[in-house]
């Protein structure tokens, strides 16, 4: 099996500026807002500001956030499951699972998802959320590259956003859809590992997830060995925007990172103990078309060496 090279990419703030409002006043933070506030009420609202808003974190992380730093809020929610169940409302399956008392975690995280879903999924336009300047010429590139071309070239996206959510702004804007996609969406239901902070950045179980799921694909949906696992690290580099998350999955795995740093400011800056020993920086996503459209780049894509070493060139 020929393992093509992955150019694999987080959503939020990297691909699509979900960070500004759309033109009725909802970005990435007013939605979360919103929905802290519909299951937790004005004191959930309080204690998830006072942690300074969502910071790039998965929203299961959020609601365990917020209850170890009060149970009571657990009641509130209790009671906003009910009114849910009780409406006339179409609600998601996963809503309508009984109320547990032992671990109420994943139904806090599916109302969360629901109640900012409900508000997102109705705002996409071509206002909002726009792709950063060049995203949609760098996706257009690496698809007549792979296509028209013949390169070993693939595009991925794990975020820890919602499927949905991202399907439709790629459409929206004309963007070849990637090849591989594993969002929040996907991680959830799953029953292991069981400890949720195991199941978000910079955990390394989302990035194996995709992987074996790639590698099945490629290998016509067969089983994959350890050592197709290994080979295929040196094909694949991680984009996005957080050093810490995205940055420090990229270490945990052991691949590239490139770390798209628009707007970055000294309070951003790392540890170089956070990141992998291999990462490079942009703020232009039509700098990162230039380089893979170069000559030089394409032979090396053809001749099959790291992306480690490729991306050094950069």
């Amino acid at each position: 099996m020929e393992i093509p090279y992955l150019l694999l990419f987080d959503y939020d703030k990297t691909l699509f500026d979900t960070g500004r409002p759309s033109p009725n006043g909802i970005g990435l933070e007013e939605g979360h807002e919103h929905a802290v506030q519909e299951i937790f009420g004005p004191p959930g609202l309080a204690i998830y500001r006072d942690e300074g808003g969502l910071k790039n974190r998965a929203p299961s992380e959020v609601v365990i956030s917020l209850i170890e730093k009060d149970r009571r809020l657990i009641q509130q929610a209790r009671e906003k499951h009910s009114q849910l169940i009780r409406s006339s409302q179409k609600i998601p399956r996963a809503l309508s699972e009984p109320w547990s008392e032992t671990n109420p975690i994943p139904l806090l995280t599916e109302m969360l998802v629901y109640f900012k879903l409900d508000l997102f999924l109705g705002e996409i336009g071509m206002d909002w959320p726009q792709p950063y300047p060049g995203v949609c010429n760098f996706f257009q590139t690496a698809s007549y590259m792979a296509l028209k071309e013949n390169l070993p070239l693939q595009t991925g996206v794990l975020s820890s956003g919602h499927t949905s959510f991202i399907e439709g702004t790629l459409c929206r804007w004309g963007i070849p859809y990637p090849q591989i996609m594993v969002t929040d969406d996907n991680i959830r239901p799953l029953k292991y590992p069981k400890d949720p902070r195991d199941k978000v950045k910079p955990a390394p179980f989302i990035f194996r997830y995709l992987q074996s799921r790639w590698l099945k694909q490629l290998n016509g949906n067969s089983p994959i060995g350890p050592k197709q696992l290994q080979a295929s690290l040196s094909r694949i580099v991680y984009f996005g925007d957080d050093p810490l998350k995205d940055g420090g999955l990229a270490k945990n795995v052991g691949v590239p990172f490139g770390w798209f740093c628009l707007g970055r400011t000294k309070s951003t800056n790392p540890s170089p103990a956070d990141l992998p020993k291999s990462y490079f920086l942009f703020n232009d996503w039509n700098t990162l078309t230039g380089f893979i459209s170069q000559s030089n780049v394409k032979k090396m894509l053809r001749s099959g060496i790291s992306v480690e070493e490729i991306f050094s060139r950069f």
